[in-house]
């Protein structure tokens, strides 16, 4: 398991965990972003 913010721009990964406060794991939720769920990437902070 790899934390989502060392995933690649244009890779799709699948959500297995996810931590923190309840509220902000309950906002997340909201977004759609809940265990199972896939993300693509489509952005890196800082590329260059």
């Amino acid at each position: 398991m790899m934390p989502l913010s060392i995933a690649r721009s244009g890779e799709t990964v699948t959500i297995q965990k996810i931590t923190g406060r309840d509220e902000v794991r309950q906002h997340l939720a909201e977004l759609g972003f809940v265990v199972g769920s896939s993300v693509t990437v489509v952005n890196e902070i800082g590329a260059t």
